[in-house]
């Protein structure tokens, strides 16, 4: 299911939901795509910098601070279904937004927020720099888990540091919506998980006819359907 671009509380809704119905299903560990919360940048890449501000300031006001009601929520869902959680979020720390990683344990625990190291290219507007210090992989009853977000899957040091600590399970979160990526992001899942001898749960998010109605004809007209480019994938 797709986020509610730019709505927190909206998207938090689906986000609880999806964590139930998952567990529900069986699973353990339940992974959300990249900033799904609440939702990915998309006007950063494709409008000019100078048509940004309005989409900006949105991403801003609707951004997560940790610890939150918004994070006290998802932590709740996570142990009411005893299962650990990954959510990407954008996050907001006073006045600076950043792109990160919660995760949350089957106890409902904060174990970590990590931060993407080197926001990619346009999202450089909406995202600052991670200074390196939450780079770590958790102790959980599933295994050692990490996780990086979508094209630090490129830096190999990124990818060393974590593997280095014995990553046995490792989370790549990415947009969706970008058919352009799909080789990329299926090539460096496959590489990491043959790298590191580890276990990858690659997210992607979706982009439904029915989100592309609620964006402005300017995003519209650029975007197409589809995403859920997701994939678990053995060492």
């Amino acid at each position: 299911r797709p986020p509610v671009l730019l709505d927190r509380s909206a998207t938090l809704a689906v986000a609880v939901e999806s964590v139930g119905e998952a567990a529900a299903a069986g699973a353990k560990l339940i992974v959300l795509p990249e900033t799904f919360i609440p939702g990915y940048p998309y006007w950063a890449m494709l409008l000019p910098p100078t048509a940004t501000s309005p989409y900006l300031r949105a991403s801003y006001q609707q951004a997560v601070t940790v610890p939150s009601p918004a994070t006290d929520a998802l932590c709740a869902a996570a142990k009411q279904a005893g299962v650990h959680v990954v959510m990407g979020l954008c996050e907001r720390d006073g006045g600076t937004l950043y792109n990160s990683q919660l995760f949350i344990g089957p106890d409902g625990a904060r174990l970590a927020c990590r931060r993407k190291l080197v926001p990619t290219v346009h999202e450089r507007m909406v995202w600052v720099r991670g200074d390196g210090r939450d780079h770590a992989v958790l102790d959980t009853s599933l295994g050692k888990l990490g996780g990086l977000i979508c094209y630090e899957h490129s830096n190999a040091l990124f990818r060393y540091a974590l593997q280095a600590q014995g990553e046995q399970l490792h989370i790549a979160q990415w947009p969706g919506g970008m058919p352009g990526i799909h080789s990329i992001i299926d090539a460096a899942t496959r590489h990491y998980a043959f790298e590191a001898q580890a276990f990858v749960i690659s997210v992607t998010s979706v982009l439904t006819p029915e989100l592309l109605a609620t964006l402005d004809a300017a995003l519209r007209n650029r975007l197409k359907p589809g995403g859920g480019y997701t994939a678990i994938i053995a060492p």
